[in-house]
């Protein structure tokens, strides 16, 4: 009788092995799957925590950072931007889809020394089986900054009496877009800039953004700015302007030429010295 009982137990158990696996496999089927915008918001908040926590090897692998053209030069810029990185907090306040197929990120900054918001947004594509957010020259400025840059100093820097700090070569500045010169470290609260800016083949005037700027981890945190229009011959005499940062000079910087014209691609190069 005993063993009668048993090999009904067995034969009942044995029964229920297929309705546990159909049972199984029906929630597998029936489970959402994760969204496009799912992946990439997930991806930009990848970026932030990385960065959050100073692991830039990891940051590195949720961005696309076109402002650098070697993985050595983003990581070592990365770190030096983590010790003067100037937001203390970062949240994604949105994603949106576009057209194309990618998502526009909106992400807020709050600055450490004053709490004022910056909000900048970036695109966010698939790419090498990921998505990933691209940074390709966003700007932030304080107040502070943006208040000085409407009433600047008029400092005097010659470039026969300065110490050249960098240069930039001759590049073909589309419209929108930016160019850096070299990293230099600023002598005093104010560069000379000399140069040299021209449409191919025109006499027409045409307008160029010069700032100093630092790379930075969610942005190019500008400290000064200024415009120039004009024209100039390529083996002629060059333009001078000054750009004041307020009472403080900074170390790692660059000079950003933006193109502002509105239909025209412009051909700059230039120095930057400093007293």
């Amino acid at each position: 009788m005993k063993t009668l009982s048993l090999k009904r137990k067995v034969k009942k158990s044995l029964l229920l092995v297929p309705l546990l696996v159909l049972s199984l496999s029906t929630g597998i089927t029936n489970a959402e799957p994760i969204s496009s915008k799912d992946l990439a918001e997930q991806s930009v908040n990848n970026y932030i925590k990385a960065v959050q926590e100073g692991d830039i090897y990891k940051a590195a692998n949720w961005v696309i950072d076109e402002r650098f053209s070697t993985a050595e030069e983003q990581l070592n810029q990365y770190k030096e931007a983590l010790i003067s990185n100037p937001f203390s907090e970062v949240n994604l306040k949105s994603i949106t889809p576009n057209p194309d197929d990618s998502y526009t990120a909106l992400v807020e900054l709050t600055r450490k020394d004053s709490g004022e918001l910056n909000t900048v947004s970036y695109p966010v594509i698939y790419k090498d089986n990921s998505w990933k957010l691209v940074i390709n020259g966003q700007e932030t400025m304080s107040k502070k900054v943006e208040k000085l840059t409407k009433h600047q100093n008029s400092v005097v820097i010659s470039p026969l009496a300065a110490t050249e700090l960098g240069s930039y070569s001759e590049f073909l500045l589309k419209v929108g877009k930016s160019a850096y010169s070299n990293k230099f470290d600023m002598t005093e609260n104010a560069v000379g800039v000399t140069g040299w800016q021209q449409i191919a083949g025109s006499v027409s005037d045409t307008t160029v953004r010069y700032s100093i700027v630092k790379k930075g981890l969610f942005s190019d945190d500008a400290y000064g700015q200024t415009f120039y229009t004009g024209w100039n011959y390529w083996d002629g005499a060059a333009f001078y302007i000054t750009i004041t940062t307020s009472s403080r000079t900074y170390s790692g910087v660059h000079l950003k030429a933006t193109n502002e014209d509105i239909g025209n691609s412009i051909a700059i190069r230039g120095h930057i010295y400093g007293n």
